[in-house]
């Protein structure tokens, strides 16, 4: 299994798309520029809805082409919640949505998309 497979799943926080109309706010929204380990459990709700979404929903499984491949979203709200955010992450809402954003172009191939520009500010975040 490849070493960062859990990354991906522990990046699957998603957010239900607010139409909220604050300018601070995020694809998620929740504040872009809040970092990870400041949110409370309704803004990782928020973050867990829309991961899971772009990853095809909780549960949701791709079949991928290289068995060694294993990504998947979590299995629902209550468990992606309860992943801690490390206390070593510095990355803010906008820079988690944008990782993920790459991420979810490629599922079976996350493991590149984590190595990407757009994933490196979360790089203190997958301990």
């Amino acid at each position: 299994m490849p070493k960062h497979w859990w990354a991906v799943w522990a990046l699957s926080f998603v957010a239900f798309v607010s139409a909220c109309s604050d300018p601070a706010s995020s694809d998620t929204g929740v504040v872009s520029d809040k970092r990870l380990v400041d949110l409370n459990s309704g803004e990782l709700a928020m973050l867990c809805d829309w991961g899971a979404n772009l990853f095809g929903g909780y549960g949701h499984q791709p079949t991928c082409t290289d068995p060694n491949t294993e990504v998947r979203a979590p299995p629902d709200q209550a468990t992606c919640v309860a992943k801690p955010v490390p206390a070593s992450c510095t990355a803010t809402v906008g820079q988690y949505e944008a990782c993920l954003k790459v991420v979810a172009k490629d599922l079976c191939n996350g493991s590149a998309a984590l190595g990407s520009a757009a994933c490196q500010p979360l790089t203190g975040c997958l301990d």
